[in-house]
């Protein structure tokens, strides 16, 4: 009886220590328009959260070209694995965040999309940019720069909460 529930504790606790690995080993997409806000948003990143990659890409056409790319030939591709999470600015020219957000949501209809999450990254702290956001159910967070440490810590705890994992900050 006893080594059946502790056979159950183990396993618990692996399952645990796994999804808790693959959270700390995601990668992270930053798309802004701010040469300047990607290298800050990076340091953050680095020093809040112990992720895998972190990309960028400079506009919304171009990371949804590169998820595109992926989705065509995924063993081919730049990218070793997709980012697990997108954080996304919000006002960039061309194309606005909002606008990658309708595109991106056509594309996360294919099953290897499916997981990744997005949060907006904006000097906005509008609550029309907030609601816009809101309206994807994909959009986990919304976060006003500039980014600090503490924002990661609650970013990385929502995205545990979500997957089943309590963060350790």
């Amino acid at each position: 009886m006893w080594s059946l529930e502790i056979s159950h504790a183990v396993i618990a606790v692996m399952k645990f220590a796994d999804k808790q690995a693959a959270l700390e080993t995601a990668d992270v997409l930053v798309i802004d328009d701010d040469p300047g806000d990607i290298v800050l948003t990076r340091q953050v990143l680095k020093h809040g959260g112990t992720f895998g990659q972190i990309l960028s890409a400079s506009s919304a056409d171009e990371a949804l070209a590169l998820f595109r790319g992926y989705l065509r030939q995924p063993d081919g591709h730049a990218w070793t694995r997709l980012p697990a999470v997108v954080l996304l600015d919000i006002w960039m020219p061309v194309k606005t965040g909002h606008d990658f957000l309708e595109e991106f949501a056509e594309l996360r209809d294919n099953e290897l999309l499916g997981g990744v999450v997005v949060a907006m990254l904006s000097s906005s702290s509008a609550d029309h940019d907030r609601m816009k956001s809101s309206r994807f159910s994909f959009v986990i967070d919304y976060l006003v720069k500039p980014l600090g440490v503490a924002d990661v810590d609650r970013f990385l705890s929502g995205i545990a909460t979500r997957r089943g994992v309590r963060h350790q900050s």
